[in-house]
């Protein structure tokens, strides 16, 4: 193995740009407000879906294993 003295130093400068606000906005129109909105609406149902879930089989799990 390589010891850690012999490794070269690691930069010191950042890879990463740092992300500010856009000077140009970019403009929607209705139907990509629309299209974003319905994408948004879902990927929440599928979080509390999932979190249901996992709430339910908690419970089962809590039950068959009597510590409820």
């Amino acid at each position: 193995m390589e010891s850690v003295k012999m490794r070269p130093a690691m930069a010191t400068k950042s890879e990463y740009k740092r992300m500010g606000p856009e000077e140009e906005e970019e403009e929607l129109d209705v139907a990509e407000w629309a299209h974003r909105a319905e994408a948004q609406s879902l990927r929440r149902r599928k979080g509390e879906r999932y979190v249901f879930t996992c709430a339910l089989f908690a419970s089962l799990n809590a039950i068959l294993l009597g510590y409820g």
